[in-house]
């Protein structure tokens, strides 16, 4: 084969004519054959060959899209200097020239179908699919599960309902020409900025406020922990087109002989058109505590992912911080870890108890779209008094503490604005996710092996048959056990120290890998630092081709070789006429004629040596 190909290319050599790189006129014999007679030419066959077209590629707005949807200049995830941060696509398109690749499941239950040359981030550092081997450990960062976007044009606010809201001596011309001008009104379900508004809205109904003051003065505001969470909300509201002032808040409290300082910090906007906008949208306005209301009708039909985001928006002020405790298990049988779902509570004037627990109801609605359950909702006394003379009552929202309902608070909504509990929900997420893959595993070789008995197996093939010891068989079938596994009590912070790296980072171990052919890839190229994220992956933008290129560059300049750089997406035609089927493809031209290649990456001392044999 290796014969075959060289004399093959040394024939196209001497007969192909001119072709183009780019937007480059090239002649092969001007610039390869003809100077290979004299010295040594090294042909370097490139591209970016990337994932499947149909995987999904993290961005940095906490959201997911389709690799065959990125467009140019589109803002993804990367990871740099041990952190999260950002970079943007040079370019994204899909080639049909993919051919060979690779199928790769982890423990976890993540799958990626990629080509063989793209990279992974390992234990090893940066590693390619084709040298990736079972029970190796590959970088991920865990993203939030995609819904569909509403694509309908139904009209939730428009210059009608905003004339409803306002008062005497209010311009109604200017405010509703500003919301018309930053693309808000007409607002309807498909507006680009209406997963934004949603998540503006649930921390409005959580720790936020609409104010209304003398003078027609509105304030929109919202209270958060920390700087960087007030930023979050900042930078929502500057992509709406509205600016915000950020005050840092510092108290001093006094409750039952218990004194105590709380740090906060606050958000305002004192835009009266975004104020009427949300008060359109059905937000309520002054002390939520002494004032009925319930979500809008709007919100509750809406999509998955309005919804979504609103309750996001909602539990990163009022919802629960998930936690794993140690319990002690009954019989001596040690500790496990005991998931914790602390309730969601909110205040009512006694005379809008009522009121407040259906708002409570429809939360609880909201929740069971995403399988989250709501086991009570109960309301007690408050232990104070308020200095209105009012004690107020306590509605409590209790959630079902299994791990299924932990991990779809995690995984499915999350906690905007709060990164203290949005950085909890991740590794408490990715924990819950390990574990529940675990289980169905399991239990699938349990329904398995009680399928395999009624067909009158042994339990010892049984045992060999699906790779488990006698005594799991024998305990399934005969002593009605249930498909438990001893991987489930592995203590939570055993496998943070184990699979947790940094800066939002887990290690994965792969499980499976499988040889796959595909029709088609999509093509990502981004800017520094090359890399980012396809279905949870941390992956190299450009695969080997980024890797190797310089290092090619360095030793022709070390050497005084001429180096040919050939992108086969521009030159598709010469690169079939060349044999050329993995990229990246490297040739070493001499005499006139191809002398040596290789494939894929290689290491340097073996570039030189065969540098060094040809030159």
């Amino acid at each position: 084969m290796f014969i075959y190909v060289l004399n093959f290319l040394s024939l196209l050599i001497f007969e192909f004519g001119d072709f183009v790189e780019g937007s480059k006129a090239f002649d092969i014999n001007k610039e390869v054959v003809e100077p290979s007679k004299k010295a040594l030419v090294i042909v370097d066959f490139y591209a970016s060959w990337c994932v499947s077209t149909d995987s999904y590629i993290a961005l940095t707005n906490r959201d997911i899209i389709k690799a065959k949807d990125l467009k140019k200049n589109s803002n993804v995830l990367c990871f740099n200097k041990n952190k999260l941060t950002t970079t943007s696509i040079l370019k994204s398109f899909e080639s049909q020239k993919a051919g060979h690749c690779k199928f790769i499941t982890t423990e976890n239950g993540r799958n990626i179908k990629i080509t063989n040359d793209h990279l992974f981030f390992t234990k090893k550092g940066w590693k390619s699919a084709e040298n990736l081997r079972v029970n190796d450990c590959v970088a991920i960062h865990p993203s939030f599960e995609k819904f569909k976007e509403d694509i309908s044009d139904t009209t939730l606010v428009d210059e009608n309902l905003i004339l409803k809201f306002l008062e005497k001596r209010m311009t109604h011309k200017d405010y509703i020409t500003e919301l018309k001008k930053k693309g808000l009104l007409p607002l309807k379900t498909n507006n680009k900025c209406i997963t934004i508004l949603s998540r503006l809205i649930g921390s409005l109904f959580s720790d936020g406020n609409l104010y209304i003051g003398k003078n027609n003065y509105r304030e929109i505001s919202f209270t958060v922990g920390t700087k960087q969470d007030a930023k979050e909300i900042e930078n929502d509201l500057n992509i709406l087109g509205f600016k915000t002032h950020i005050k840092e808040k510092i108290s001093e409290n006094n409750l039952f002989g218990r004194k105590f300082t709380t740090h906060c910090y606050g958000v305002k906007c004192c835009s009266t058109s975004l104020w009427l906008l949300f008060k359109s949208l059905g937000v309520p306005i002054g002390n939520k505590t002494n004032t009925d209301y319930i979500l809008p009708s709007w919100l509750m039909k809406a999509s998955k992912n309005i919804q979504k985001e609103f309750l996001s928006g909602y539990i990163g002020g009022d919802g629960p911080k998930p936690t794993i405790l140690l319990e002690q298990r009954k019989e001596n049988k040690g500790p496990c870890d005991h998931l914790l779902l602390n309730d969601i509570e909110f205040h009512k004037n006694p005379k809008s108890l009522k009121n407040g627990l259906k708002y409570a109801k429809q939360l609880s609605k909201l929740f069971s779209n995403f399988g989250i359950k709501i086991r009570n909702i109960f309301s007690e006394d408050e232990k104070y008094v308020r200095k209105d003379g009012i004690t107020p009552k306590i509605i409590h929202l209790q959630f079902t503490t299994n791990y299924e309902n932990g991990f779809n608070l995690c995984n499915k909504i999350g906690y905007s604005y709060c990164k203290q509990k949005q950085e909890n929900a991740i590794k408490i997420g990715e924990f819950l996710k390990k574990r529940i893959y675990e289980r169905h595993c399991w239990t699938k070789k349990h329904n398995k092996a009680m399928q395999l008995y009624t067909k009158n197996h042994s339990i010892k093939k049984i045992s060999e048959k699906l790779n488990l010891s006698y005594d799991t068989v024998f305990g399934w079938i005969k002593g009605n056990n249930k498909p438990t596994t001893f991987k489930h009590y592995e203590k939570y912070k055993d496998w943070l120290k184990k699979e947790y790296i940094n800066g939002g980072l887990f290690w994965n171990k792969i499980s499976k890998i499988k040889n796959i052919y595909l029709k088609s890839v999509q093509i990502i190229s981004t800017k520094e630092p090359h890399n980012f994220f396809a279905n949870d992956f941390l992956v190299h933008n450009c695969g080997p081709c980024k890797v190797l290129g310089p290092l090619l560059e360095k030793l022709c300049n070390e050497y005084k070789v001429k180096l040919v750089k050939i992108d086969v997406e521009q030159n598709e035609a010469l690169a079939e006429e060349f044999g050329v089927m993995s990229i990246p493809t490297v040739i070493f031209f001499k005499d006139g004629i191809a002398k040596d290649f290789f494939v894929g990456s290689y290491p340097e001392k073996q570039i030189k040596d065969l540098i060094e044999k040809y030159k």
